[in-house]
């Protein structure tokens, strides 16, 4: 009868450890989801914060030249405090390798990379 009770004690024991294992278990599930979303958030509002200095100016007609030095000096400054480098608008490969890299289009054509006209008097130079 003794070895019984013994038993029984210990086998409680193991389901209590076992339950308490599973409630560690379900609390570190529910604190990790809880900060990768507090930490998804955070990253998204920094985008959208970063990308209204540039929204600002889209589709807009009347942007004076000091506006326009303004947004290229802020880009340069920010693609080289990064280390971030050129990369062709036209190649969607070299665009995935540097997916942060801002470039400026005045246009429709791209002010860091390629091939710039200068026209006067619809001449091309």
């Amino acid at each position: 009868m003794d070895n019984a009770t013994n038993a029984l004690i210990m086998a409680a024991e193991i389901l209590i450890a076992i339950l308490v294992l599973s409630l560690i278990v379900t609390v570190n599930v529910i604190f990790g989801s809880f900060s990768r979303s507090v930490n998804d958030q955070i990253a998204q509002n920094r985008d959208t914060q970063f990308n209204t200095r540039f929204y600002n100016y889209m589709n807009r007609a009347n942007i004076s030249s000091a506006e326009v030095a303004s947004i290229i000096n802020f880009s340069k400054i920010t693609n080289d405090a990064n280390g971030y480098k050129r990369v062709d608008p036209n190649n969607n490969d070299a665009n995935k390798s540097a997916p942060y890299y801002i470039n400026v289009y005045i246009n429709d054509e791209p002010f860091f990379y390629g091939f710039r006209r200068i026209c006067f008097y619809r001449c091309c130079v």
